[in-house]
């Protein structure tokens, strides 16, 4: 699906529509029983495992109807067992949360933080990695998590050494959780600093480009500046334009690392570029960078290159940037919490109250 404005989800939605009629009655032609639906651009089907490659084949028949083709890399087949894990997920991280508010004190300030060996414990009993990631993913993304108040509890060392664990094998828990725990001295020591250094020159060597940036935003927010400093050569040679775009923002490149930069003349670096003038001193040339860097190969006309010329301009003499600043990304994960906690409490009720509910359906899943 084209990313883009709301209007690209409109012909996305159309797109899915038409698909599912054609899908409907090629089924029924071809005596298939197959249910179906979708969600975003992702469809679901569920069918007899005989009919597998009959409706695989159907589906990419239709695709090519639209000039759309499926992605071999992200099908997946589920049995009823695999498909039942998935709730078997979610109703671990249901008791754990139901576990951990029982054993907590509101009085005390010395809480111990059960849930980290619990969420480790249950992990282990996942099998697919895809699935253990989405539960320790949604576990940090609670309302129980996003509520609790991290100064009521003790976070002992093993606490910590778990917690890094968790974040190793999920860096994206790191987006919802390293502002809680910052307060802590053990998240604000060397020790932390080396596994956040050592981790991120590891995820560096990959190309997870979302992993890059949820350890970058975890060291700005401690603070520790110095391992941008060390991985800067690291970084300057990587294909991730929002973390070069960063590094730019924060000055770390030396001229050496920019005049490198100022190779990368293709079109496909514009978003880089754009801010490689705005925070260098190609801005003091602006015209000749704008026409090196951010006009694309098909503005041949003058009318084009005009537009280009004067949109481009405008924005960089007034010193935006496409990027946002690490204090209004934790605000804007903030917004995002709370929008994902009122829809919550729109759908389901209190969240509280629906954990509690449910608190006898999930007794059987204990230690044994």
């Amino acid at each position: 699906m084209i990313l883009g404005n709301f209007i690209s989800l409109y012909f996305a939605e159309k797109y899915l529509k038409d698909i599912s009629v054609d899908l409907l009655r090629m089924f029924t032609q071809e005596n298939i029983d197959c249910d179906f639906s979708y969600f975003s651009d992702d469809f679901y089907f569920f069918c007899n495992i005989k009919d597998n490659e009959n409706v695989i084949r159907i589906f990419d028949r239709i695709l090519e109807k639209y000039d759309l083709e499926r992605n071999d890399g992200k099908i997946e087949t589920w049995t009823y067992l695999t498909y039942n894990d998935y709730n078997l997920s979610e109703k671990y991280w249901k008791k754990i949360t139901s576990d951990s508010k029982r054993r907590f004190n509101e009085d005390r300030h010395d809480n111990i933080l059960y849930f980290t060996n619990q969420l480790i414990y249950r992990l282990s009993n996942l099998k697919e990695y895809k699935l253990k990631k989405t539960f320790l993913n949604t576990f940090f993304k609670s309302t129980y998590f996003y509520t609790l108040d991290t100064t009521k509890f003790n976070i002992e060392p093993y606490n910590f050494h778990q917690l890094c664990y968790i974040f190793k094998f999920s860096p994206e828990t790191m987006l919802y959780s390293i502002n809680r725990f910052r307060q802590s001295a053990l998240f604000n020591s060397d020790n932390f600093k080396k596994f956040l250094f050592t981790r991120f020159k590891e995820i560096l060597s990959t190309s997870f480009n979302d992993e890059q940036l949820y350890y970058y935003y975890s060291i700005k927010m401690l603070g520790f500046n110095d391992i941008l400093e060390n991985t800067v050569d690291m970084v300057v040679d990587c294909n991730n334009q929002l973390l070069i775009s960063y590094y730019l923002k924060d000055r770390v490149f030396n001229t050496e690392h920019i005049e490198k930069l100022k190779l990368k003349t293709d079109e496909k670096y514009w978003f880089q570029n754009y801010h490689l003038i705005l925070y260098t001193n190609l801005i003091d040339d602006l015209e000749s960078s704008i026409n090196r860097y951010l006009m694309p190969s098909y503005a041949i006309k003058d009318r084009q290159k005009i537009c280009y010329t004067n949109f481009y301009t405008l924005n960089l003499n007034s010193a935006i940037s496409l990027i946002k600043d690490i204090e209004l990304v934790v605000d804007n994960i903030g917004d995002y919490m709370s929008s994902l906690i009122d829809e919550r409490h729109e759908f389901f009720g209190d969240p509280y109250d629906l954990e509690d509910e449910n608190e006898d359906e999930v007794q059987e899943y204990t230690e044994d």
